[in-house]
């Protein structure tokens, strides 16, 4: 049984409300004693936040840079948990600190996705970690796959619902899939229910679906009868694009799922109640 009662998010937003709302349901039950979520002070009274203060999350506006305010807020936890996005990366430096000098026991790393010792995409989240172990912070990382419930979406070139989608390779490589609700579900699991031992710097890898790109469209097709219209882009099209546009992580994100998909190795055996949905759950 895990000795963390106490827990911190960073990072509210796309993955963190949902790791917020599990945390609120293990208070609700008795497995978690509090929960406090830090955001930019701008973003403290923001109608989102304050529902969770309604529900016994403590909401503290604080810069992330400023070492001595974050400490401050984060005295008596035992568990921060980062969701901070890609673009806000190097804040984990700060609050990694500032952890360390509050007593925090443990760190979850803001390494959503696919495993950083094989797709070393964003060099930030690298840096971060060895920032962890020079300090003698522990960690831990969750290796998750892709988000059904946020990918198929026009800005990731993946508009099934709209009738067109644009993949890497020939679209037939198997990808990782954890929708956001079954990503929190199984992260609180391990952080309230699993001993230290088996948490500290450790990366685990889950896997609510595996599935190829193509047959989550022959999936779409035959549940609702709608055509998905797929151009194919070669790896080497894709590798010219990053060549000439260093900054284009969304032709990276294509090359990584044409390339290297999936998790190696699964961790659900760790929650035995945990049923996620599959991808075409989230496709209608």
């Amino acid at each position: 049984m895990s000795v963390f009662r106490n827990f911190a998010l960073v990072g509210a937003g796309n993955l963190g409300d949902f790791i917020i709302e599990e945390l609120l349901k293990a208070k609700t039950v008795g497995t978690v004693d509090k929960v406090t979520v830090l955001t930019r002070p701008e973003s403290a009274g923001k109608e989102g936040l304050q529902k969770f203060a309604t529900l016994g999350a403590s909401i503290i506006g604080v810069e992330y840079t400023n070492k001595d305010a974050v400490a401050k807020a984060l005295t008596g936890i035992d568990v921060v948990v980062s969701t901070l996005p890609i673009a806000a990366l190097e804040l984990e430096f700060f609050v990694a600190e500032a952890s360390k000098a509050a007593g925090v026991k443990l760190f979850v790393q803001s390494d959503w996705g696919l495993l950083l010792e094989t797709r070393p995409l964003v060099p930030a989240k690298e840096a971060s970690r060895e920032k962890m172990r020079a300090i003698g912070l522990p960690w831990t990382a969750f290796c998750t796959g892709s988000w059904p419930d946020f990918l198929f979406v026009p800005m990731l070139r993946l508009d099934v619902k709209g009738g067109k989608a644009e993949v890497g390779g020939d679209g037939n490589s198997p990808m990782t899939f954890t929708s956001r609700p079954d990503v929190a579900r199984f992260v609180v699991y391990a952080l309230t229910k699993l001993p230290f031992s088996t948490l500290e710097n450790k990366v685990f890898s889950i896997e609510g679906d595996r599935k190829s790109f193509n047959e989550i469209f022959i999936a779409y097709e035959a549940k609702t009868g709608k055509k998905v219209d797929v151009t194919y882009k070669s790896v080497s099209e894709l590798e010219a694009a990053v060549a000439a546009y260093p900054a284009d992580f969304l032709s990276m994100l294509h090359i990584t799922w044409a390339l290297e998909g999936t998790i190696q190795t699964s961790d659900n055996y760790l929650y035995p109640d945990w049923h996620p949905k599959p991808v075409i759950d989230y496709l209608e």
